[in-house]
């Protein structure tokens, strides 16, 4: 699943708050230790054709590359194996048939073919297209936005063939109080919300506070989605900690590292800094990408029960890398500012 970037943001930022903290309003808190397991890896390179710039997900030996700055289409596939850019998808422009944003949102296999997932935000419209972006499935969630006064549609899991989760920003309630994100299913055949998880309570924040600033703490890019779709694990970058949704039983946890920081750093104020830049997952397990603002510490590896099972780490030096896991293969991929790409097996994981 695809993750915002977030290195625009990497500077300091200084947050007061009033004296109104904010709170989880889940099940569980669990707090973990570091796992005495490490795991020091060596990888392989991967050389593809041409160009290969931008974001990059992997899924049963292929690559796609997400970059406003491909030529033929926003979306670039390869072929891991033998190296050959199989199509370029996605045409960038405002016909029909063209696209002004395309986001990637998942892999879906069906009768043997590989499909994806994309989200064109502006024209408010979830897609299930094949390799050359011809859509089987055209999903209208303009309504979701009507309904939620959204200023565009973020994050977006389908579930099945009625039900979408998705991810409601921050609203500022007043001048200086914040409702927290929230999560919704919602039916986009009837344009209706079936559920909403509120995962924090609302805060309030003092008046010199720069008010875009907070949200960023509970921020949570696309989540990592269990394949039979009854969990979801959210990651909050600035607080170092995992929650989980269950969506079969509403259940909410969190999962906190022990050297994470308190919620009271929302309303105390703190330096923002970044603990965690990426997730991705299979049926077994969720693989963190853990930083200290922008050096690469290692992939943390927790299972579906939030326990944190073991640490990975590389040879080479992963600063800057963007990492892609492929769930049907178990290889994980790292791609650097260079766009050298190297492949690590992951199946020693599995024995």
């Amino acid at each position: 699943m695809k993750y915002t970037t977030l290195s625009i943001f990497t500077v300091l930022f200084m947050v007061s708050c009033g004296a109104s903290g904010v709170v989880f309003l889940g099940d569980v808190v669990k707090t973990v230790d570091r796992p005495k397991q490490v795991d020091t890896l060596s990888g392989s390179p991967v050389i593809l054709e041409g160009e290969y710039t931008g974001m990059m997900f992997a899924y049963d030996g292929m690559l796609l590359f997400e970059s406003h700055l491909h030529r033929g289409g926003w979306l670039y596939l390869y072929d891991v194996e033998t190296g050959k850019r199989i199509h370029a998808m996605c045409r960038i422009g405002q016909g029909p048939n063209e696209y002004m944003s395309v986001h990637f949102s998942g892999f879906e296999r069906y009768s043997g073919e590989t499909y994806f997932w994309i989200l064109d935000a502006v024209r408010n419209r979830v897609k299930l297209v094949n390799k050359r972006c011809e859509a089987i499935r055209d999903i209208d969630v303009s309504s979701f936005r009507s309904v939620n006064s959204m200023g565009g549609v973020g994050m977006v899991h389908i579930l099945n063939d009625s039900l979408l989760f998705t991810y409601v920003r921050s609203v500022q309630i007043s001048h200086n109080k914040f409702s927290a994100p929230s999560y919704h299913i919602f039916n986009y055949k009837l344009g209706e919300t079936v559920k909403i998880f509120t995962l924090y309570s609302d805060y309030e924040v003092s008046t010199n506070t720069n008010l875009w600033l907070p949200e960023f703490y509970l921020s949570s890019p696309p989540g990592a989605v269990k394949p039979d779709r009854s969990k979801i694990a959210l990651m909050r970058t600035h607080l170092r900690r995992l929650d989980f949704i269950d969506l079969v039983s509403g259940k909410l946890t969190s999962v906190k590292m022990r050297d994470s920081p308190d919620l009271n750093l929302i309303s105390s104020g703190g330096y923002i800094h970044f603990y965690f830049r990426g997730i991705q997952s299979d049926e077994r397990y969720i693989f963190v990408v853990e930083v200290l603002d922008r050096r690469f510490l290692g992939i943390n590896v927790f299972d579906w029960e939030g326990n944190f099972v073991r640490i990975l780490r590389f040879y080479e030096n992963k600063d800057e890398s963007i990492f892609a896991f492929d769930p049907v293969r178990k290889i994980l991929y790292s791609k650097d500012l260079s766009e050298r790409i190297i492949a690590y097996d992951l199946n020693f994981l599995y024995e």
